[in-house]
């Protein structure tokens, strides 16, 4: 009967550590529905394609740059401004959401729109 207490023991232990674990590390808590996923806008030709995009929060969106020449993905709101060499990527993540107009500072007639959800 001793040895049935003791493994009761033991494992209300293990339970409650699990949960105590779960609400101190909630990013290790996340459902299907916390999946982040990647959003792909090519620069070529002096354009943003596709110009307008609509993305999730936290979401990934990756520039790809197919000029000879460098560009820069610009916010209007200065909340993102990466420079992308040619033949390079760069990657910007939005947690805000909101609505994000953005330009390439070398190159200002080049524009862009990213919707956060």
């Amino acid at each position: 009967m001793k040895t049935l207490w003791i493994i009761l023991g033991i494992v209300v232990i293990l339970v409650a550590g699990y949960f105590v674990y779960k609400n101190i590390y909630p990013s290790n808590n996340k459902g299907s529905d916390a999946t982040v996923v990647t959003t792909s806008v090519t620069i070529s030709n002096f354009a943003f394609d596709p110009t307008n995009i609509s993305v999730s929060s936290g979401d990934i969106i990756t520039f790809t740059n197919k000029d000879t020449v460098t560009h820069t993905i610009t916010a209007y709101d200065g909340s993102f401004n990466q420079t992308v060499d040619a033949g390079q990527a760069t990657e910007v993540k939005i947690i805000k959401a909101g609505t994000y107009d953005y330009h390439c500072s070398i190159h200002p007639s080049m524009k862009g729109s990213i919707v956060v959800k």
